[in-house]
């Protein structure tokens, strides 16, 4: 879901692990970004509730995501909007950090991909 104020923007993606193993999630390479110069997002990343925080960045003291299992993305208050106004269609694009739970931070990924999606107003 996009969605602004006019002055700032959020961004929230509900995403599937389809690895085949548990992962953590890392909040310092997950972010959102377009090519108008989307930036200054805060990232936050949660179970499937949306509100339960799974921890951070590859401390092994978060909450490692099971295979299947879904996780919620959030970017907050995003500041240089280039152009997003609500009601109309826009594209982010957003990049995943993550590692295997049986492994360590050392051997983190990043996925890639763009969400299209109509802004609703806040």
């Amino acid at each position: 879901m996009l969605s602004t104020d006019g002055s700032t923007a959020d961004i929230t993606l509900r995403l599937q692990n389809n690895l085949g193993q548990a992962i953590y999630i890392l909040t310092n390479t997950t972010n959102a970004t377009t090519q108008e110069g989307f930036g200054s997002c805060t990232i936050a990343i949660y179970a499937n509730d949306g509100t339960t925080s799974i921890g951070e960045d590859g401390s092994g003291s978060g909450t490692a995501v099971s295979d299947g299992g879904y996780f919620v993305v959030n970017a907050a208050d995003c500041a240089s909007l280039g152009g997003m106004v609500a009601d109309n269609k826009y594209k982010v694009s957003v990049n995943v950090g993550y590692y295997a739970a049986t492994s360590s931070i050392a051997f983190s990924h990043t996925v890639q991909g763009e969400l299209f999606a109509n802004v609703e107003g806040s």
